[in-house]
Formats: structure tokens, sequence, C-alpha cells
């Protein structure tokens, strides 16, 4: 009788255990995404403005590619800087792609699901999602998905 109890209790901090060890685990790998994705978005910015510094504008390498008018997905930190700089460049920054209506005041937003408007190209900030978000995109829109992160992957001379 008295193994069975004790039997019992094992299984219980045994099966506690466990459930402590996933959550632990869980824990551990939201925070390595999380660094993961700082770490991308500094890589990004610090290429961004070493392309910069040497006189190439982003406004530049669309003009290059035949896009003159763009959409954005994701109006986070990077969406925002690259709506600030193709501001007063040649490309027109036509709408917005996010989850929430209120990402930005000045342009027009699209949530995801919604039919969006014809452009030359959606340039994707929302970097660790971005295949999943071209995936999606490339289901209702003709225009090249581009990756912030592709547009200053090389430096050109």
């Amino acid at each position: 009788m008295k193994k069975r109890i004790w039997d019992k209790y094992a299984a219980f901090f045994m099966g506690a255990g466990a459930i402590l060890l996933l959550n632990r685990y869980k824990q551990k790998k939201a925070n390595n995404t999380k660094g993961n994705k700082y770490f991308l978005y500094y890589d990004v910015l610090n290429k961004w403005m070493k392309q910069k510094e040497q006189g190439i504008s982003v406004a530049e390498k669309l003009e290059r590619q035949n896009i003159h008018e763009v959409a954005i997905y994701g109006m986070g930190d990077l969406g925002k800087h690259l709506v600030y700089e193709l501001t007063n460049a040649k490309i027109t920054v036509k709408y917005a792609i996010d989850r929430s209506f209120f990402a930005v005041s000045d342009l027009d937003v699209y949530l995801p699901d919604s039919e969006l408007p014809n452009v030359d190209a959606i340039i994707v900030t929302a970097i660790l999602d971005y295949e999943s978000i071209r995936s999606n995109l490339e289901q209702k829109v003709f225009c090249p998905i581009l990756s912030i992160a592709d547009l200053f992957n090389t430096i050109e001379t």
C-alpha cells in the first residue's frame, strides 16, 4: 500500500518536472528567436548605413530594377525607416501592409488578407517571417516580393 502511494507521488513529481523542463525549453527557444531577430535587425541597419556612407540609396537600387511604386509590408521600426528614406525619393510608397490598421497615419494600411492594389514591388520588413509572408503574397499579387535584407546583401561599387 505504501509503495503505491510513493509510486503516485513519484509519478506526480516526475510529470511536474517534465512540464517545468518543457516550459524552460520553450522560454529559451523564444529568447533565442528574439535575440536572432535583433541580430538580423542590426545586420540590416548596419549594411544600410554602410551603403548610405558609400552614396548608395535604396531608391537608386529600386530604380535600377525599374521599380517606381512600392508597398511596404511591416510597419515596425524598419518599415518606418524605409518609408522615411523613400519619402523624398523618386519611389512612391503607395500603401503599407500590416496586421494593425493603426500602423502608420500617413499611408493607407491594408491587412495582409485584403485585396491589394497593384504596385511594382512589395518590400517585406518582417525579416523572420519573410518566407511565409512571401508564400502568402504570391497567391495574391503579381509583382516581385523583396525582403528588406536582400536589398542590402551586396554592396555595390
